[in-house]
């Protein structure tokens, strides 16, 4: 037997080198000796002599080169939804009820209910979105309609509106979904129906310039 490092003769049952004193490593599959971790004659992985001798081998595989598919790679910045039900079932909320918009990021939470504005200048929200100057004055509207569901409508704003990474429409109300995402300017909201506010694991969203 040859030892895979020095290539100097050594007794076949050798675990050890006695010239280098290297231990010895053995193919399990063609029983050649070599040095790293592979296989030259056939690619398979290298053994210590001593674990092939007490059984401990595992069955050969010869070591297949990495493969990465390109089409899987997402960017950081991605973000993926669950689809959205563009039918919407009857809703069973009443007017009572409150839908809460959240961004974690930059610590604005709030619950609205039916007829409330959002804006600026005008609103149960104005303290908050005071020092938001992209925000409009009466920004948007949230409205319900009884086995409709939560509504927002842009009020002509200067910045717009998107839903879902649509533009909406002025003065047109937009039906939402649970758990869907709202621009305000360049403001972006989890939006949560009948849900306390309560956790910082939703609504991750920054302000996007």
């Amino acid at each position: 037997m040859i030892c895979g490092t020095c290539k100097n003769e050594i007794d076949h049952d050798s675990f050890y080198c006695d010239q280098c004193g290297v231990e010895i490593l053995i193919c399990p599959k063609c029983g050649k000796t070599g040095k790293g971790k592979i296989c030259t004659a056939d690619g398979t992985k290298l053994i210590l002599a001593k674990d092939k001798e007490n059984g401990k081998s595992e069955t050969p595989q010869p070591v297949k080169p990495a493969f990465v598919n390109e089409n899987t790679v997402q960017s950081p910045e991605e973000r993926i939804e669950a689809p959205i039900n563009t039918q919407p079932s009857i809703s069973t909320q009443t007017s009572g009820d409150q839908i809460s918009f959240i961004n974690n990021a930059i610590n604005i939470k709030f619950n609205a209910k039916h007829g409330d504005i959002i804006g600026r200048k005008k609103g149960p929200f104005a303290d908050i979105f005071g020092s938001y100057k992209q925000i409009s004055g009466a920004h948007a509207q949230i409205t319900f309609e009884q086995n409709k569901g939560w509504f927002i409508t842009d009020l002509d704003s200067s910045n717009g509106t998107k839903y879902n990474n649509a533009q909406l429409q002025p003065n047109i109300p937009q039906l939402l979904q649970n758990k869907t995402y709202i621009l305000l300017a360049n403001i972006e909201f989890l939006v949560q129906f009948n849900s306390p506010i309560q956790s910082d694991d939703d609504g991750e969203k920054t302000i996007r310039v």
